[in-house]
């Protein structure tokens, strides 16, 4: 598996992510969750957050 199918989203990760970025505090908290429990499909949520971190 290459690194690109790792990251990739769904579409409902997609959406998390951009309910994320537009200020919800129920969306942080979703992601906060999946990537603690390491469910499936956190890498691409962190990969696709990373975009807006300024390189933190």
């Amino acid at each position: 598996m290459d690194g690109s199918a790792a990251t990739a989203l769904s579409d409902a990760d997609a959406d998390l992510v951009a309910e994320l970025l537009s200020g919800s505090h129920r969306a942080l908290a979703r992601v906060i969750t999946r990537i603690e429990n390491r469910s499936p499909g956190h890498r691409g949520i962190v990969s696709r957050l990373h975009e807006h971190t300024g390189g933190a």
